[in-house]
């Protein structure tokens, strides 16, 4: 296949895309990218909130774990693609298993059914799939999730294989890898991830204190590459009908981001800050993490960066004007 390469910005005039979660974490930077790119967005989302986007979209308000909403609101709808991003975050309550089933896998199903076809679906899922903490991964890795969280997309990820065969959808899924970038709310759901909870901690107590000795190292992609990326799969002149790993292919330990986040403040405040770790963890560093994108750049040509400073910096700002 031909190598396609990303510009900065695709211009896509007049089409109409689908996003779910489109007011969420990651929903937000993506319904953001493709407003840009000109596209005409819908949002479907369980429950309104306002948004910090000035262009007008479309929001549906919808309940994708029911069948009877589903059947309702997605009757007659026609979108050149949708970006599926809704999906409930990782958690452990005892409710969490039957939750993640409807929010995750479920709503997937409901999507696929009463939506018409359309020209590329495009399915957010989790490298987590693999069930894999160390070593190298890439699509030929056999999936062996450990957790509900990912055991429910790969649900989700068969559902889209069984809606391809008796319905010939058209379809990517992509396997994200550790996303990152200041959320566009202080209420946002996501402040447990590391960029974001180092942000916070030191903007509320001046300094960083990792659990851990800080040696893990982890594969972390920035908001806008993805983004980018995303645009490029909506570019392609058909679906790819293919699961893709979308990653940065590098790690970073946890010690590297902290010192990201330390430049960052001093930057925004003007003060050092110090760095505690975990003295008593002496853990070795485990093998790091591998996840190779090969699949995707076979057909996308693109470039990433590491934004982590920026993106603590526009924490502090955000955490500051509220």
């Amino acid at each position: 296949m031909h190598r396609l390469q990303i510009p900065s910005l695709v211009i896509m005039s007049g089409r109409k895309i689908l996003i779910t979660g489109g007011l969420g974490y990651l929903g937000l930077w993506l319904t953001s990218a493709c407003l840009q790119a000109d596209y005409a967005v819908t949002i479907i989302s369980r429950k309104s909130r306002n948004y910090p986007i000035e262009q007008q979209i479309e929001l549906i308000e919808c309940d994708l774990t029911n069948q009877v909403d589903c059947q309702r609101v997605l009757a007659g709808c026609q979108f050149d693609a949708v970006l599926h991003l809704a999906s409930l975050n990782e958690g452990s309550n005892e409710h969490y298993a039957y939750e993640a089933l409807l929010t995750n896998a479920w709503s997937t199903r409901n999507l696929l059914e009463y939506l018409p076809l359309t020209t590329h679906f495009i399915y957010f899922s989790t490298f987590h799939v693999y069930g894999r903490l160390q070593g190298i991964i890439d699509e030929n890795t056999s999936p062996a999730p450990r957790s509900d969280y990912a055991l429910t997309h790969y649900f989700a990820e068969q559902y889209i294989h069984k809606y391809q065969v008796i319905k010939g959808l058209q379809y990517s899924i992509l396997r994200l890898s550790n996303i990152y970038g200041s959320p566009y709310y202080p209420d946002s759901s996501k402040w447990h991830l590391i960029l974001n909870d180092l942000a916070r901690s030191v903007y509320s107590s001046q300094e960083i204190k990792l659990q851990s000795n800080g040696l893990a190292q982890r594969d972390f992609l920035w908001k806008d590459d993805l983004s980018r990326i995303v645009l490029g799969l909506l570019q392609l002149p058909q679906a790819t009908n293919m699961t893709l790993n979308i990653s940065r292919e590098r790690t970073w330990s946890m010690l590297d981001i902290a010192h990201e986040v330390q430049a960052a403040y001093t930057m925004f405040a003007g003060l050092h800050v110090p760095i505690h770790v975990n003295q008593d963890d002496t853990t070795p560093p485990p093998e790091p993490l591998s996840i190779k994108s090969e699949h995707v750049r076979s057909f996308l040509s693109y470039d990433l960066s590491d934004q982590f400073s920026t993106e603590a910096f526009n924490i502090f700002r955000l955490l500051a004007g509220n």
